[in-house]
């Protein structure tokens, strides 16, 4: 069940969910957004949550035998962001439930992005379009709970005869400030001070 007072605290993992047709939310990524690293090989997995509060930079390569066939699903950005949405506060999403009705609630927060060209096979040249190089989620939170989150993409086009793609994989976090009315006790965001003014 949903619990629309849960905090978020440092390092936990934020909930992803995904709706392919805008009728009910699924879990995403197995249930956490998440931020691929490299592995011992220096091959990307998707094994690595985004933690709250905690900013992360990784780099990791793709390798394919075949660039025609992966092109347009492994060397995609629309997996990591399109229709992908994250809980604003932890455990006060009930999966199931439409997106629009989790948005109006103030449970989620879709993924934002700006003009991102698709990825695509280009038979004439022989060349995958688009295909992601670097991205970057930037998070926006008041200690408690996610109040934005939006994504910045780089691409670059692959030439057919290439077998490896490096990628660049960070998350920001950036607190937002938080009307004094807002701030109690019980949200976890009081500010308390003894003494004010300049010190002398």
């Amino acid at each position: 069940s949903a619990n629309s007072n849960a905090n978020y605290q440092l390092g936990d993992p934020i909930a992803a969910y995904h709706s392919s047709d805008d009728q009910e939310l699924t879990v995403a990524f197995g249930g956490y957004l998440v931020l691929p690293s490299p592995s011992d090989g220096g091959n990307c997995v998707e094994l690595n949550s985004v933690s709250f509060g905690k900013n992360e930079e990784g780099t990791c390569s793709r390798h394919t035998v075949d660039l025609a066939v992966d092109c347009e699903e492994k060397f995609s950005s629309t997996r990591y962001i399109s229709n992908v949405y994250v809980e604003q506060r932890k455990g006060s999403v009930v999966a199931g439930e439409s997106p629009q009705t989790s948005i109006a609630n103030g449970l989620i927060l879709p993924i934002r992005s700006n003009g991102i060209e698709p990825t695509k096979w280009d038979d004439s040249s022989s060349t995958c379009r688009n295909a992601l190089k670097s991205m970057t989620y930037n998070v926006r939170y008041n200690h408690t709970s996610i109040v934005d989150i939006s994504v910045e993409i780089e691409t670059t086009d692959i030439e057919g005869t290439a077998n490896e793609l490096q990628h660049v994989f960070a998350v920001n976090f950036s607190p937002a400030e938080v009307e004094s009315s807002e701030r109690s006790n019980d949200q976890n965001n009081l500010i308390s001070r003894l003494r004010s003014g300049n010190p002398g």
